[in-house]
């Protein structure tokens, strides 16, 4: 839904609403867009090539025989590296693509939504997203 939200805002905006989208998509905003959109994308796959089979699209609460607690790579400096990479990839493409309205929004909606997803670990997810903002 997010993003064909996000699709849409592009596709209007640089048909019927040109002005706007050259007054948000300008170039050095774009290369920040960029910037954060590979950089989210590299420490997401880094940290689920990291893992290998220990990866899981969810908190794990139970160690199963076969877990490996992963702390080098992307782990090393991060709890949720997988998260946070995917946390600055969709930002990074909503201004890429200069969704004035797309960014903010889906910079709330995935707050709130890793805030719900790691009970019990969000002030330490929090404080690690206040610092790089």
């Amino acid at each position: 839904i997010a993003m064909t939200t996000a699709f849409v805002e592009a596709t209007i905006t640089s048909i019927f609403f040109q002005d706007w989208q050259s007054t948000w998509a300008k170039p050095w905003l774009q290369s920040i867009g960029l910037i954060l959109l590979v950089t989210g994308q590299l420490i997401r796959h880094s940290s689920i090539a990291t893992a290998g089979t220990s990866f899981h699209h969810h908190v794990q609460k139970k160690r199963t025989s076969d877990h490996v607690l992963i702390t080098w790579g992307p782990y090393k400096w991060f709890r949720h590296p997988s998260y946070f990479g995917f946390y600055w990839w969709a930002i990074g493409t909503q201004i890429l693509l200069g969704n004035a309205i797309s960014a903010p929004i889906f910079s709330l909606v995935l707050w709130n939504f890793f805030y719900r997803r790691i009970p019990g670990q969000y002030p330490y997810f929090i404080n690690i997203l206040a610092r790089c903002i």
